[in-house]
């Protein structure tokens, strides 16, 4: 009898372990190695990954991970394995779906919530930089304001960049840092490989 490892970026196995609830301190663990959050907010509430429909033959949008925080922070997670060429229009949608499912007729828009997308790629979505964090926000690039009232950003995690710790020097990493990076080394473990 022969069956397939399947690596943790799979989209199946990938939502198994971090989209699901019963996992909670797995996804903590994650996100709290590079997300700016207090602790208090990862009291999460893991959430219906389909995105609401508002007319019949709107597009239906189902993401990988969906939970809020304690305070209502929306946090979204993709796994990307294959390069996608729209995958930033993508994400925009995603973005726009789920403030928009945060506010209904006559709220107030005090009662958007911010809301964090991060994106993991399998491949290297930006060739021309070395970082494979990287962070966007809205922001004046004349003199570098941030418009601290639109509540988005969004994470770009490509896993071909990231460090290997194999060998490092202790100390050469903060602790919280290196936590990420062992992370990332996790994910990039291969799958596909059949047992026998």
């Amino acid at each position: 009898m022969s069956f397939e490892i399947l690596p943790p970026t799979d989209d199946w196995i990938f939502k198994l372990l971090f989209g699901d609830e019963r996992n909670q301190s797995i996804l903590i663990n994650l996100l709290s190695s590079f997300l700016e959050l207090p602790q208090e907010e990862y009291e999460l509430i893991f959430l219906n990954t389909s995105l609401k429909p508002e007319a019949e033959d709107d597009k239906l949008g189902i993401v990988d991970v969906k939970v809020k925080t304690k305070s209502g922070k929306i946090i979204n997670i993709e796994i990307q394995v294959n390069p996608l060429k729209n995958i930033g229009k993508r994400l925009s949608f995603y973005k726009s779906k789920l403030i928009v499912e945060q506010i209904g007729k006559s709220e107030l828009y005090s009662t958007i919530q911010r809301v964090i997308c991060i994106c993991i790629t399998s491949y290297k979505l930006f060739p021309k930089v070395n970082e494979y964090l990287n962070s966007f926000m809205f922001f004046n690039p004349k003199n570098g304001l941030l418009f601290e009232d639109i509540p988005e950003e969004v994470y770009i995690i490509e896993l071909p960049k990231a460090p290997a710790l194999k060998g490092y020097v202790e100390g050469e990493y903060e602790n919280r840092e290196k936590r990420l990076i062992e992370w990332l080394q996790f994910l990039n473990q291969g799958g596909g490989r059949s047992l026998k």
